[in-house]
């Protein structure tokens, strides 16, 4: 759900339902995401961000995966045991960030971005990045390049660094898209890049197709 409150000022909500389960265990929660942007300049070149995501009540594993069958060999009888799950937060994370366009022509435009996000089981990071856009009649390209920082993510031992996940580093994508045949169908192909240490990387190639 959206909402536009002015003329350069949009919000929504998203209400969602999280399930996790194997094939004798099972957690069932809610959550909501909300956010808001704010757009402003003469070209509406200035945009300014923010989301809070994953608020919920605690989870909690219920199933019979938490059960134990035990025998007493005094008599032969069985009986079973039942653990508890200790519930758990959601991992909610806070973000905010903001963009400038630099709108040289109808046709170039080059995008300069920052955004920090709080996250509350794991490192803050800061993200930067740039995206260069060319868009003509019949195709539009784009290139990005980005760099995520957290604590310990220049360190070489993953063991013993104090980052908590691999996905950050350099990040980078290609994209391009065109009009083909005589109907004019949009075809487009996408290329991005994360690093990921101690991993080699993660590469992913994505082809969309627009038929009118």
């Amino acid at each position: 759900m959206h909402a536009n409150f002015a003329k350069s000022i949009y919000g929504g909500i998203n209400f969602k339902v999280i399930n996790e389960s194997i094939s004798n265990l099972r957690g069932t929660g809610v959550a909501i995401d909300a956010g808001i942007r704010y757009i402003t300049g003469e070209e509406e070149q200035i945009k300014f961000g923010i989301t809070l995501k994953n608020v919920g009540p605690t989870m909690a594993f219920k199933g019979d995966g938490l059960a134990l069958q035990i025998m007493y060999p005094e008599t032969g009888d069985l009986a079973t045991l039942e653990q508890r799950s200790a519930q758990f937060e959601m991992p909610s994370l806070l973000a905010i960030g903001g963009s400038y366009d630099f709108n040289f022509s109808e046709m170039y435009k080059l995008t300069l971005a920052a955004a920090f996000t709080a996250n509350s089981f794991s490192n803050d990071q800061f993200k930067f990045g740039t995206n260069f856009n060319m868009n003509t009649e019949k195709a539009q390209f784009d290139l990005s390049v980005g760099y995520i920082y957290e604590e310990g993510v220049f360190s070489k031992d993953f063991v013993y660094a104090s980052r908590v996940t691999a996905m950050s580093g350099l990040t980078a994508g290609l994209s391009v898209n065109a009009l083909v045949g005589k109907n004019k169908n949009m075809m487009g192909i996408n290329y991005a890049y994360r690093q990921a240490r101690p991993f080699s990387g993660c590469h992913t190639i994505g082809l969309t197709i627009d038929i009118k």
